[in-house]
């Protein structure tokens, strides 16, 4: 059911869907979960994920520690992952460790979202993604803000929701996706997240 979704997970599955679709070769996806953007025809994908109990994954392992060979990936998919790492940038580092010249990095992180884990960490600026990421020497070719403020209104409300029973949740839900459409545009003051593209370049 399409409003069991978060306003923000609505958004964000459509812009990763479109991105992946671009990529080829080797990917890896950081974090993988139940891995719905790497499952794609064109793609060998490895799934990684520190915890292998609630989903299939290649390997398990810490993302501050990929077991993985350098120049070696062609993509690397990294969806809602780094306000989960105790240090990111050591984290993108060993993405572009992994990385092949001109390998791309697909990642998204949110802003204007509820705390939803013991080891969520961080909320990263737009500024403080691109700063990390050119300070590693990754070229940045998209920052993409996701929504603005009704939809990270929304996106609060829809979580919020989660804790009653169907009868409440499913009307605050279906409130929540409508108020998510009263958005013209994406605000990046007001976002509830980014969805980020970067390269490794050739040298």
């Amino acid at each position: 059911m399409a409003i069991c979704r978060t306003p923000r997970r609505k958004l964000l599955d459509q812009a990763m869907f479109k991105l992946c679709r671009g990529i080829k070769g080797v990917v890896l996806d950081v974090g993988a979960g139940a891995s719905p953007y790497s499952q794609l025809p064109q793609v060998k994908s490895i799934r990684l994920d520190i915890d292998k109990s609630s989903h299939k994954v290649d390997v398990v392992a810490d993302a501050h520690h990929l077991p993985i060979r350098g120049r070696s990936v062609n993509a690397v998919i990294c969806t809602e992952v780094l306000e989960h790492l105790e240090k990111p940038g050591e984290a993108l580092e060993e993405v572009r460790r992994v990385l092949v010249n001109d390998g791309v990095l697909i990642l998204s992180t949110p802003f204007l979202y509820p705390l939803h884990d013991e080891k969520d960490y961080w909320r990263i600026t737009p500024r403080g993604v691109r700063r990390i990421l050119e300070e590693l020497g990754f070229s940045v070719d998209l920052i993409e803000s996701q929504g603005g403020l009704f939809t990270s209104v929304g996106s609060l409300i829809h979580v919020w929701g989660e804790r009653f029973p169907p009868l409440i949740k499913y009307p605050l839900w279906l409130f929540a996706h409508l108020l998510s459409r009263l958005d013209r545009g994406c605000s990046e003051a007001w976002t509830t997240g980014y969805v980020v593209v970067a390269r490794k370049p050739c040298s």
